[in-house]
């Protein structure tokens, strides 16, 4: 994102390495691919090629193939999937023996509403005419769009609001296109995301089909995935982790996403089943870190000390 103006597409670049002298690759098709929160590389046409995935927020995952250092954006999902992408990573989770992608999104445990039919919507815009821009989150009902902001937290941003609306009851219940004038929209951007959850884009012939997680896995974001055999089977296992506290008092902070250890799409463990002391806290990174030729889980917390685990056969 771009620092004081969300909503503002940054530039996203590779530095091009020249005998240790890096420069940007220009003229890519990702340099305004959106907010992105998270890259993969990863060979997903198989071409010998490893190719570039992108996640983020108010934005589809976006797939680029490698064409011999240069990039093409291909579209292989079969439907539009805007969300508030916060991880991707490739796992085989229906053991059909092609890659999977798995996919942390905002979950749907929250006071936003999504679907294809009625997407989320973020207006971006300088909506009071001072040279600094704006940016109001809607959700759908009843055929119109409302902020999710009351007049207090929209006044403070957007002063002229308070002229417009001078007590509570004359804002309760009033629309988006009712607030503001139609030529003050028409000059907005509008942002859309339409799912919230958190699943896998499951591979069929390099096309790919979203599938979303349990509700167990969609009780808060998703910020962390790891791969590793965890039960020494032999097999890999994905280990999940989220929970997010950076919000506003109205939504209430994230916290009751436990981790959950995933096997397959029909195998998955809940992290307090299995020793993990994740509850209340928002994890950022998980890693295996070896100490003494033995594996131990570090989990990296937001604002709190870090976790290590030993794991037991």
């Amino acid at each position: 994102m771009v620092s004081n103006d969300f909503g503002a597409i940054p530039n996203t670049y590779i530095l091009n390495n020249n005998n240790g002298k890096f420069s940007i690759l220009q003229n890519q098709p990702f340099q305004n691919a959106g907010m992105i929160t998270d890259a993969i590389w990863e060979d997903y046409n198989s071409d010998g090629f490893v190719d570039l995935i992108l996640v983020g927020e108010w934005m589809n995952p976006k797939f680029f193939k490698n064409a011999n250092g240069n990039f093409i954006e291909e579209n292989i999902i079969n439907s539009k999937l805007t969300g508030l992408w916060q991880q991707i990573t490739p796992f085989d989770v229906d053991k059909d023996g092609d890659i999977d992608y798995l996919l942390g999104n905002w979950g749907k445990n929250s006071k936003f509403s999504a679907s294809k039919e009625h997407p989320l919507r973020m207006y971006y815009a300088d909506f009071d005419g001072n040279g600094r821009t704006e940016t109001i989150v809607c959700n759908y009902k009843n055929g119109a769009y409302y902020p999710l902001l009351g007049l207090d937290e929209l006044g403070s941003q957007i002063v002229s609001l308070r002229k417009k609306f001078t007590n509570y009851k004359s804002f309760a219940g009033t629309s988006i296109d009712v607030i503001f004038d139609k030529s003050v929209l028409k000059k907005a951007r509008i942002f859309e995301v339409n799912t919230l959850a958190s699943g896998y884009l499951k591979n069929e012939n390099n096309t790919f089909t979203f599938v979303p997680f349990k509700n167990e896995l969609q009780v808060s974001p998703i910020s962390a995935f790891l791969e590793f055999d965890f039960d020494a089977d032999g097999e890999n296992e994905i280990l999940v982790a989220g929970n997010y506290f950076g919000v506003s008092p109205y939504h209430g902070r994230f916290d009751s996403f436990p981790g959950a250890l995933i096997f397959n799409e029909n195998k998955i463990i809940l992290g307090n089943k299995i020793g993990l002391d994740f509850n209340q806290k928002a994890v950022k990174k998980l890693n295996i870190i070896k100490v003494q030729n033995k594996s131990y889980l570090l989990a990296t917390i937001n604002n709190d000390s870090a976790q290590v685990y030993q794991l037991i056969k």
